[in-house]
């Protein structure tokens, strides 16, 4: 018992250090990761024709990122190692059992190595190598893969030679801090250019159906060649592992994007409508050369071909934004400031990028893919408007037109109402012909022939005679009142004025006459005028058998809404002025059916006979 009271407790003693020793060189193997990422910029570099597994001995030359391959080594291309040393981590994130390595700005494809193990790459890196220059690259690995002391990153870069090689500052720390970083970026960079380049392949196909259906309207072919062109230099943003050689995808989607640029400036002369053939002769001349630069311009000189290019297509940018604001009066004004904005909002697009192809800084990556959205967004929204305007436009034209048809409608049926008057004055002036001809040549011819029998006989009856001949003349009254020429109160006067002015003449009675252009009554037919020479004859016949007069006057007058006809003699006047007989009261009655009335006034000097009449009943 003593012997065990003894030796255990050194026993457990030591057990307890060794389990310490083993914990505390577990707890250094595997808590690597920063708390906070870090950005690391200080690297070794040394070229190498391997793309295994990175020597554990590396001899390389210090550089600092971004390494812009074109400024510091322009004819150099192929593979190269970048290593990274890890200083001991300062505050370590105890829970992350991933850490993380996120490349922003990798040209053209990288693979990444910690400690020697090979964690992940972006694709080939063999001819075709895969396009990587636009896109971030992240890798996630185990924090085991750490010892605590002495780590090292190293990333195999493959860049071309002549052309845009580029590394940038890489971040390392733990995987939940890094991952979202790296999603964020590519999003930004990747995936909303590709949600830009999907809304222009639908708006192209839209714009095409409008385009053939519009007969090849200018305005929208150029906006489908500027869509069709962003379409396939935007396709450096869907195709990582491209289909052809490098060379000839880059040229293709250079060439691209010059076509765009020129497309979109002859789309929008035709948006603000103006007509400049000088400048469109330009841009005709840049596009071939373009073409031309982007096809057969060496490789040692295609990258500042590029640059020149790129510098074009900004000043074509430029002037597009411009002309959005000198020529905005052409525009609604809510289109206007849509497309003065989305072509600002392009042209610092194009600066920025520009900016990055020549070295001046690398900025937040390439933005030119935020330009069809900008595009699309001016365009769809000025077409939304336009055709917001369009179908205001056709409520109010077809609310005219409705309007048109209305009045129209109105107008035929007016017509149709006029045409059907004069269809039935037709057939009532055929059938006044026909009465009038057997009235004249049959009543008339027997009351004249029985006149001629009567006044040729030995005992001639002065009261037959009397009777036949007011009958003729009664006859030829009717026969008057239904002449077809007869239209207005005056013709009708003047036809009583020559039956009855001869016949006055023989009596000694001289006729004077006063009268002048007479509106006619509204809704005056025969039997109206009829009713109006009857009392214009009744007058004068009065006149002439119970006034003797030496003149007779007949006038008429027209005042606020009313004709006047007067008949007016300078006889003895009635001696009875208080006793109406049956003449004086049928005058009357046919006057109130004309709707008008009869004034009588009669004295010594003689009497005034006046027929008011309404010129509208």
């Amino acid at each position: 018992m003593a012997f065990v009271r003894h030796t255990v407790p050194p026993v457990l003693g030591g057990l307890v250090l060794g389990w310490g020793v083993l914990a505390a060189l577990a707890r250094s193997a595997e808590a690597g990761c920063p708390r906070h990422p870090v950005e690391l910029a200080a690297a070794g570099f040394a070229r190498t024709s391997d793309a295994g597994s990175p020597p554990k001995d590396l001899a390389s030359e210090p550089v600092t990122l971004p390494d812009s391959w074109r400024e510091r080594r322009p004819e150099a291309g192929g593979l190269a190692w970048y290593r990274f040393s890890l200083d001991p981590v300062g505050e370590e994130d105890a829970d992350a059992r991933r850490c993380g390595v996120f490349l922003p700005d990798a040209n053209m494809n990288a693979a990444v190595f910690v400690n020697g193990n090979w964690i992940g790459e972006g694709g080939s890196l063999t001819e075709p190598v895969s396009h990587n220059f636009n896109r971030p690259l992240y890798f996630s690995f185990p924090s085991s893969l750490l010892h605590g002391r002495d780590d090292r990153i190293d990333v195999l870069l493959y860049a071309y030679a002549d052309h845009f090689g580029r590394l940038g500052p890489i971040r390392f720390g733990s995987n939940a801090a890094l991952q979202p970083e790296y999603e964020w970026t590519f999003f930004r960079q990747i995936t909303l250019a590709e949600v830009g380049t999907a809304l222009a392949l639908m708006t192209a196909l839209f714009v095409a159906a409008i385009w053939i259906g519009s007969r090849f309207e200018p305005v929208y072919g150029f906006f489908l060649g500027s869509t069709v062109a962003w379409a396939i230099n935007s396709l450096n943003y869907w195709v990582s592992d491209i289909p052809m050689p490098h060379w000839a995808w880059d040229r293709l989607m250079n060439g691209a994007l010059d076509q765009f640029a020129v497309f979109l400036a002859f789309f929008f002369h035709r948006v603000v409508e103006v007509h400049r053939p000088r400048t469109e002769r330009a841009l005709v001349v840049f596009s071939i050369a373009a073409v031309l630069a982007a096809a057969f311009t060496p490789r040692p000189h295609f990258a500042e071909a590029t640059v020149v290019t790129h510098a074009i297509i900004t000043m074509i940018g430029a002037y597009v934004t411009i002309l959005s604001w000198t020529h905005r009066g052409r525009l609604g004004r809510g289109e206007a400031y849509i497309y003065l904005g989305a072509w600002a909002l392009q042209l610092c697009f194009s600066v920025n990028d520009l900016g990055i192809q020549a070295g001046f800084w690398t900025g937040l990556g390439y933005m030119l893919p935020y330009t069809v959205s900008c595009m699309m967004v001016a365009f769809g929204s000025t077409l939304a408007l336009r055709f917001v305007r369009a179908l205001r436009e056709a409520r109010t034209l077809n609310e005219a037109l409705e309007e048109r048809v209305r009045a129209r409608e109105k107008e035929l049926a007016l017509q149709f109402e006029r045409h059907q008057e004069l269809e039935r004055r037709e057939i009532l002036g055929r059938e006044r012909q026909r009465l009038m001809r057997e009235m004249h040549d049959g009543l008339g011819g027997q009351l004249v022939s029985s006149l001629a029998l009567v006044e040729a006989g030995e005992h001639t009856d002065a009261e037959l005679v009397s009777a036949l001949r007011d009958s003729i003349e009664e006859l030829r009254l009717v026969i008057l009142s239904l002449d077809p020429g007869l239209s207005d109160v005056s013709a009708l006067l003047a036809a009583l004025r020559m039956r009855l002015e001869p016949v006055l003449q023989r009596r000694g009675i001289s006729f004077r006459w006063r009268v002048g252009a007479t509106p006619t009554p509204t809704r005056f037919g025969p039997e109206q005028f009829l009713s109006l020479l009857r009392i214009a004859q009744e007058a004068i016949a009065n006149a002439v058998r119970h006034a003797d007069p030496s003149s007779i006057e007949v006038a008429t007058a027209v005042s606020e809404g009313h004709i006047a006809i007067t008949i007016r003699d300078d006889g003895c006047g009635f001696r009875e002025p208080k006793r109406r007989g049956r003449g004086l009261g049928h005058m009357e009655r046919r006057a109130q059916e004309l709707g008008g009335e009869l004034v009588l006034d009669s004295g010594p000097a003689g009497t005034r006979v006046e027929i008011r009449l309404p010129l509208r009943t």
